[in-house]
């Protein structure tokens, strides 16, 4: 997300804001989705001008009150999950998978006796809700999960562990090289002078009320 908020966001304005002839535009974010927003406009206040208002559905920044086992698991276990890393080169989780959908279509449809399963999933990785529709659970798992960097939820867990919005963490000697001090620098959120709205749900286990 650092990368997304630093290059991607603001080209992206930019192109929208070209072609529509407009001057400013509603951004909506969702979960990890609204951290590139503060980045952007951390590291860009210029772009706060151009953002009619932000939608921040599930906002994260800090994760400090998570309770989401994933990230704690990625903080528990940084050394040795980077060591992993370097060392098969891998860099992508959860990509989308077809056997996947084959499965939730077999086991999680309306007339399987596994479908509370299925959903206990969905639970587990974003929170309980009884809104779930659990018919959909076959077309959702079609689609979701589909590919995520590894990087970015190394990130997320760094944040967590150190308490402040940082940029990535790569290490000390890296750090040097990149940002020009040992430790990576922290985002100014105090320049986001853009309007925003946020929206979460009361079991989220990542965007928790707190």
């Amino acid at each position: 997300f650092q990368d997304i908020g630093s290059y991607d966001l603001p080209a992206f304005i930019d192109y929208i804001l070209h072609v529509t002839k407009n001057e400013k535009l509603f951004y909506i974010g969702h979960s990890l989705g609204t951290i590139s927003f503060f980045i952007l406009n951390s590291e860009k206040p210029e772009y706060n001008k151009k953002i009619r208002l932000m939608v921040g559905l599930g906002p994260v920044a800090y994760f400090g009150n998570t309770i989401s086992p994933v990230i704690h698991f990625l903080a528990t276990y940084q050394n040795e999950i980077q060591a992993f890393v370097d060392r098969y080169q891998f860099y992508e989780v959860l990509p989308h998978s077809p056997l996947l959908a084959t499965i939730a279509q077999t086991f999680c449809n309306d007339n399987s006796p596994f479908q509370n399963i299925c959903a206990s999933v969905f639970y587990g990785a974003a929170g309980y809700s009884n809104q779930l529709n659990k018919t959909m659970i076959p077309v959702i798992a079609s689609n979701c999960p589909a590919g995520s960097s590894l990087k970015h939820w190394q990130h997320a867990a760094q944040i967590y562990v150190s308490g402040n919005v940082s940029k990535y963490n790569y290490g000390e000697e890296e750090n040097l090289r990149k940002y020009g001090q040992p430790n990576p620098p922290e985002y100014n959120l105090t320049q986001i002078t853009a309007p925003v709205a946020f929206y979460y749900g009361a079991n989220d286990i990542f965007c928790v009320q707190e």
